[in-house]
């Protein structure tokens, strides 16, 4: 054990409770987020029916309304963004989101990855993935754009090249305070398509986004990028409510 974590150890983000070396050990492919208890409730939770479609979660792709009526008919995902408190997979993603945790970024990374390597032909080459912006009052607040990092993680396990095709040109309120239609107000046209963006139109672009609501920020973004020409769009979520 080094002398950084006898002083600090690495704990897991479900529950807190400090990692074994043997999970220490792991830390490369981002293995000592969780402890084996709150690994195996994640797995759980996966494999978990969809109400829909009657798949697990990790194997379903049922749509958002607003998605369908995008174009998006198809949105794969790890799993629920359920009623309890403390659900692990909550406690990931508002880490990921507020803590600047690289472990809790490697792990999702490696899952998301997985969803990613099921949408991609033998030619990745082929594929492009962004993101959603993040609001820059919480990128000045936290430091950082979560989804920004966590496509551009994603894109290098799977060979996949990240672009940064959407910006965030003015700010709404925030959407976690709004109910359905007034998310759907709230987003309209505060994303607009970056200048680079031009030449990847002819690419399969696959948009990747912590948690699907009501799906309307994921919405309006494939409605502005339909509005410039791309027509191949999938997307990606850890979880969807």
């Amino acid at each position: 054990m080094g002398l950084i974590d006898f002083l600090y150890p690495p704990k897991c983000i479900g529950c807190s409770e400090v990692l074994s070396v043997a999970e220490k050990k792991a830390r490369a492919k981002g293995a000592d987020a969780l402890c084996p208890n709150c690994r195996a409730e994640f797995e759980r939770d996966k494999l978990k029916i969809c109400n829909r479609c009657g798949r697990e979660m990790i194997d379903c792709v049922c749509s958002k309304s607003r998605l369908h009526g995008v174009g998006c008919s198809e949105l794969l995902k790890l799993t629920k963004y359920g009623d309890d408190p403390e659900q692990v997979v909550k406690k990931l993603i508002f880490c990921q989101k507020r803590n600047n945790d690289r472990r809790c970024e490697r792990f999702l990374s490696n899952q998301i990855s997985f969803l990613v390597k099921r949408l991609i032909s033998d030619d990745a080459s082929d594929f492009c993935i962004t993101h959603i912006p993040r609001e820059k009052r919480n990128i000045v607040l936290y430091g950082y754009d979560h989804a920004e990092r966590l496509a551009k993680s994603v894109s290098e396990i799977c060979g996949v090249q990240y672009v940064p095709l959407l910006d965030r040109k003015k700010k709404g309120k925030e959407q976690k305070y709004l109910d359905g239609e007034q998310r759907a107000k709230n987003v309209r046209n505060v994303f607009s398509i970056s200048r680079s963006a031009e030449q990847y139109k002819d690419k399969n672009i696959i948009i990747i986004d912590d948690v699907v609501t009501t799906g309307t920020s994921m919405a309006e973004c494939i409605r502005q990028l339909r509005c410039e020409g791309f027509e191949k769009i999938k997307g990606i979520c850890i979880a969807v409510t």
